[in-house]
């Protein structure tokens, strides 16, 4: 029978406030559903014996910098997916450096569908703030953010200057509404 619901049971637990505790975490359909002392198993639990490993929660890394699309001999979503999922990075923000450059609606949109076929991990994107794309920026596609910075590079967008000045401002003008 399959079950949508992992009982992870007699691990040391890290808890949010930095203490460590002997216990139990149940998940359902991907989410932690339960943590306790002991959690009493019920027949629909897939049970892990846990006991002398350390639960830690997932790590987000904020700053990825995958190669997919165009610089797929480095690494591709799918590796760098793996990777994360190895090392407890449970989600990660990818940054626009890749060929081409993500600083369109379409570029994004391919990341995007890539990344429904094959990351193992939450992810999101930035996407490269330019002359030419603030319009669309300002008009607000759904978008994780914008990295903005005055260093130059070949292969990152980066940008200075007036745009930077009129992208802050825009976004401290949404933040404050």
């Amino acid at each position: 029978m399959s079950s949508n619901t992992l009982l992870i049971s007699q691990a040391q637990i890290l808890l949010s406030d930095g203490t460590i505790m002997t216990g139990d975490v149940r998940i359902h359909n991907g989410k932690i559903a339960q943590i306790g002392s002991e959690i009493i198993p019920t027949e629909n639990d897939n049970i892990v014996d846990a006991t002398g490993l350390t639960l830690l929660p997932g790590v987000i890394d904020p700053q990825a910098h995958f190669r997919e699309p165009g610089l797929d001999h480095k690494e591709d979503l799918f590796t760098a997916s793996c990777a994360c999922a190895k090392g407890g990075v449970t989600s990660c923000l990818e940054m626009p450096n890749t060929r081409p450059l993500t600083t369109t609606k379409a570029a994004l949109d391919d990341k995007l569908q890539r990344s429904a076929d094959h990351c193992l991990v939450n992810y999101g994107f930035f996407i490269g703030a330019t002359a030419e794309n603030l319009p669309d920026l300002i008009e607000g596609w759904n978008l994780t953010g914008w990295p903005i910075t005055t260093i130059v590079s070949g292969y990152i967008v980066y940008t200075k200057g007036t745009i930077f000045t009129e992208v802050r401002g825009k976004a401290l003008s949404f933040l404050q509404n």
